[in-house]
């Protein structure tokens, strides 16, 4: 089972990643509200295999988060999730972990790609995606 930290401010776009995510694949989730709940959830917890970072929130940013992966040699998979661009931020200029990139709004063609993408490039080892099997879906009562 993948463990998967999704954060954003709005708490609406979490429950739709992790909705589009449950779906495809077995995964336990972790959320924060800002960078740096973020780092503080990355530090505690030492089995994240993915994160899916926002850009724009209050209390510390995504490149807050991108940047400490980077500073303290973490090697997480970062896809940032946001309406801004990685081209566009020049903490993502060298692109060291930066594993992928979600448009918002379209997070459910951009979270395709991420699967795609983390399937190919873990398709054995520890990281290895388990597909969800199941012909039904829980799905947050929130969401409707």
């Amino acid at each position: 089972m993948m463990n998967i930290l999704i954060v954003d401010d709005e708490e609406d776009i979490r429950d739709v990643i992790s909705f589009v995510f449950e779906v495809e694949v077995e995964a336990e989730f972790h959320y924060a509200n800002s960078g740096n709940e973020a780092i503080a959830l990355i530090e505690e917890k030492s089995e994240i295999d993915l994160i899916i970072c926002d850009y724009n929130m209050p209390d510390g940013n995504g490149g807050k988060v991108y940047k400490h992966l980077l500073d303290n040699n973490l090697m997480i998979p970062y896809v940032l999730c946001s309406s801004i661009t990685p081209g566009e931020i020049k903490v993502y200029s060298s692109g060291e972990q930066l594993f992928g990139n979600i448009q918002k709004p379209n997070i459910f063609e951009g979270m395709q790609k991420v699967l795609e993408t983390y399937q190919e490039k873990f398709s054995s080892g520890s990281k290895r995606m388990a597909r969800n099997v199941s012909i039904y879906s829980g799905i947050n009562i929130d969401l409707i």
